[in-house]
């Protein structure tokens, strides 16, 4: 999985041979979104993987977003316990409704859209709300 990732930050396609030379700059991969509908289970090396993923691309600035219609117990314990979920974007709306999992990877995008358009600085997990997205964004996420 890191070396996909990787490969797609370089070139923007996972069908680029790893060897070519660089064809997107670092600073380009602002946001990731990682799916995670149909993850019915998670190891804890696993979940040690993806916590060091998810905690070199926040180091790096890169905002993380998950999205999941539906999380079994176990595997959202075991996110948590890892401290996954401590590393996510989220919106206080999520928040409000008990997680952190946008539901379609449109809600995602339309938080991407919100800060890249008001050039949010700070995670929205610090500001509530109805602090930081307007009713007509809102409404996408009901």
């Amino acid at each position: 999985m890191k070396s996909r990732l990787k490969r797609l930050e370089k070139f923007g396609s996972s069908n680029q041979h790893p060897a070519a030379p660089r064809s997107r700059e670092k600073s380009m991969t602002r946001f990731i979104i990682f799916d995670v509908n149909g993850m019915t289970a998670i190891d804890s090396s696993a979940a040690l993987v993806l916590h060091d993923l998810i905690e070199m691309y926040v180091k790096h600035g890169t905002k993380v977003l998950l999205v999941a219609h539906f999380v079994p117990i176990k595997v959202k314990n075991i996110l948590s316990n890892s401290r996954i979920l401590e590393l996510v974007e989220y919106d206080e709306l999520n928040r409000q409704q008990g997680d952190v999992f946008f539901k379609t990877i449109q809600d995602a995008l339309h938080l991407v859209d919100y800060i890249e358009a008001c050039g949010e600085a700070e995670p929205m997990r610090r500001r509530s709300t109805e602090e930081s997205i307007p009713p007509s964004i809102l409404n996408n996420f009901v």
